[in-house]
């Protein structure tokens, strides 16, 4: 029987396999191809799977993070004055709004293309129609993004 190898020459195969569990995510692939340019540009040979190694990275630091934050929780919970210190106050970081994203905006469509690029800036109208992927910071500069209406 043949020894299992990854298609990444970076990762062990179980690492690959926890790398691709249930897919990725929007963020996770708009994060893969941010980093894949930034690697190419670097003029790395392994961009992509270096970028696939960082997403890796990011899974089990995120993974981390949650686990931390539910164990928070729980002793919260056995804890009175921990709890009622865990209630955000006003201008706590809580209550700071997440930065704009795209992700957050209404005019984003299912792919992560902008359904008005050109009256967000990304295409000029003398192109009259165009497909366009903006950068993932652009919406701290967008002129007509728009928070999408959450449902409670």
């Amino acid at each position: 029987m043949r020894p299992r190898v990854s298609a990444n020459p970076l990762m062990t195969p179980d690492e690959a396999d926890q790398c691709h569990a249930g897919g990725w995510s929007d963020r996770e692939v708009a994060r893969f191809m941010e980093l894949q340019a930034h690697f190419r540009r670097q003029g790395r040979a392994d961009a992509d799977d270096v970028a696939e190694m960082q997403i890796l990275r990011d899974r089990l630091r995120d993974a981390e993070i949650d686990a931390a934050r539910q164990e928070g929780h729980r002793q919260n919970r056995q804890n009175p004055v921990l709890s009622v210190l865990a209630v955000p106050y006003p201008g706590c970081a809580a209550e700071i709004e997440p930065p704009r994203t795209c992700d957050n905006c209404r005019h984003r469509l299912k792919p992560g293309t902008c359904a008005e690029p050109m009256k967000a800036g990304l295409l000029p109208y003398s192109a009259g129609f165009g497909i366009v992927w903006p950068d993932p910071d652009y919406a701290e500069r967008c002129p007509v993004y728009t928070e999408k209406e959450t449902t409670p």
